[in-house]
This record gives C-alpha cells, sequence and structure tokens, in this order.
C-alpha cells in the first residue's frame, strides 16, 4: 500500500542513529550522502514502497549532499525523484514541490545551465505565491534570491521588479537593522548599476 502516512515534519528519523538531516547540519556530507542511502532503503522497506512524504524527503536531503559535494547530476536527479512523489502523494501545488523546484534551480545554477535553472526558480516562486499569497512574509527570501539570480544573468530589469518585492516584504516584516535588508539594498543597487 502506497500513500501519504506521516504528517510532514522537518526530519525524518527510522532508527535510532543519526538521520541524514542531523548529519548535513553537522557538516557531515560524506557520512549523510551514505546515511541517505541507507535511510532510503530503510524507509522504503518498512513503508513498502517509495510514494510516501519520507521517502521524498529522504531525496530531498540527498539533494543538498550532492550539491555541496559538486555532483550536481546526482543533486538534480535526487531532488527530481523528491519532486516526483511530493506532486503524486500530496499535491502538485504544495509547498513541498514549489520549494523543491527552487532546489532544483539552484542545483542547475551551480551545473552551469541557467536557462534551466532560471526556469525552476521561477516557477517555484509563481508557485509561493499563489499558495501563500503575494503578501506573505515566506516570499521575502525566494524573491531576494530570484533579484541575485537576475542579477548575475544580467536580467537587470527582472532584478528590478523581483527585488522590489522583496524590499516591500522586508520592510513590512523584518527590523529595518536586519542583515538581510542590507543584502536586499545592495541587489537592487547593483540592478541599477
Amino acid at each position: 500500500m502506497e500513500g501519504k502516512t506521516l504528517k510532514p515534519q522537518n526530519n525524518t528519523q527510522p532508527s535510532s542513529e543519526v538521520s541524514t538531516w542531523a548529519l548535513i547540519d553537522e557538516g557531515k556530507f560524506e557520512e549523510a550522502e551514505l546515511r541517505g542511502n541507507q535511510e532510503l532503503k530503510e524507509i522504503i522497506a518498512k513503508l513498502g514502497g517509495e510514494n510516501f512524504v519520507e521517502v521524498a524527503r529522504v531525496h530531498q536531503a540527498l539533494g543538498q549532499v550532492y550539491l555541496v559535494l559538486s555532483k550536481f547530476d546526482e543533486s538534480i536527479e535526487s531532488y527530481t525523484q523528491a519532486l516526483k512523489i511530493y506532486t503524486k502523494v500530496l499535491s502538485e501545488n504544495s509547498q513541498e514541490v514549489a520549494k523543491v523546484h527552487n532546489e532544483i534551480g539552484v542545483a542547475y545554477d551551480y551545473k552551469g545551465d541557467k536557462e534551466l535553472a532560471l526556469k525552476h526558480m521561477k516557477k517555484s516562486l509563481e508557485m509561493l505565491t499563489k499558495i501563500l499569497g503575494s503578501d506573505s512574509e515566506e516570499l521575502f527570501y525566494p524573491n531576494l534570491a530570484l533579484a541575485n539570480f537576475y542579477n548575475k544573468i544580467s536580467k537587470y530589469a527582472e532584478a528590478i521588479e523581483v527585488g522590489n518585492a522583496a524590499l516591500k516584504l522586508g520592510l513590512k516584516y523584518l527590523p529595518a537593522d536586519h542583515p538581510e535588508m542590507i543584502g536586499c539594498y545592495s541587489s537592487l543597487a547593483l540592478s541599477y548599476q
């Protein structure tokens, strides 16, 4: 039987061993790679299939591990597996799906494929905006990240538009002296050069 199972959580710990996410938090990426692959096998065996949120979370963790280890194809493959499972088990329009699109975009950016990176990052922001509403505090960072990416690929008009959306949210939800506000102002300044 395949399906959702447990409510989404930040970490999945199928056994008493240290989880993949805990190893990532500790910066032990080679160990996290080994543990993640072991965790996948354990969870799939325990749940009797792959189409479970817990399996998607481990694929997502492995995507992050592979990204840090500069294994970009493996990162994209792991994130894509997480995306497929989240889409099937939760909804095509869930926050988890939107977040994984952004992670795939980052992996494509590191791989050097700016076109696919932009496609996934834009899709992520569009989905999050639809899910959360354009005035959500949670959109500050995705807007800022996309503005920075637009600057990186010299699309300054787009960077200004998205950067202004981040600025508006930051001014509303963050203290004026918050370090991320400096990044927001810097991003906008770069866009206007």
